[in-house]
């Protein structure tokens, strides 16, 4: 039996909105990367006075095509979907500046340091950020920036915090 779920595919500054209809909202998210399905009762009322693409998951997603088809490449690497189901998950992305995040069980970063090749660094607690997309931890190529809690809790330590945000 399928039931009809909201999904929402985050693109930076804007997103798309979906009705899609299946089994249950993990169906979802385990057969298109990159989607959130939409439980919150307000978004729900809110999207329903829109003209909103209606698709079926054991059909033709149209617009997602290419994201069932991402995942599907995805399901067919050995690292996928080790992070999902996991709370908290530690991911550190090199670069300058060096980010590092801790999420949540549904990808949120719950906490986020940025340092920067100088030694300069910053955290910020991400919690009832307005602007923070999920990340994918279905997705493998999460899988070799994970790092363990100790490593996160020292670069946390020693970032200054943000006077905007509560620090813990």
């Amino acid at each position: 039996m399928t039931s009809r779920h909201l999904v929402f595919h985050d693109l930076g500054a804007a997103g798309r909105w979906y009705w899609v209809d299946a089994a249950s909202a993990e169906a979802i998210v385990e057969a298109v990367a990159e989607v959130e399905v939409i439980t919150d009762p307000a978004a729900h009322r809110m999207v329903s006075k829109w003209t909103v693409p209606s698709v079926a998951l054991d059909g033709d997603l149209g617009p997602l095509e290419p994201l069932r088809a991402k995942r599907t490449r995805q399901r067919a690497d050995p690292g996928f979907a080790p992070l999902t189901g996991r709370s908290p998950v530690y991911l550190r992305f090199p670069g300058d500046p060096e980010l590092l995040y801790e999420l949540g069980p549904d990808g949120r970063a719950l906490r986020e340091v940025r340092v920067w090749s100088s030694g300069a660094g910053s955290r910020i607690d991400m919690a009832g950020e307005p602007i923070n997309p999920p990340f994918d931890l279905w997705d493998p190529a999460y899988v070799p920036l994970e790092v363990e809690r100790d490593v996160f809790e020292a670069a946390w330590r020693s970032a200054p915090g943000n006077p905007s945000t509560t620090v813990t």
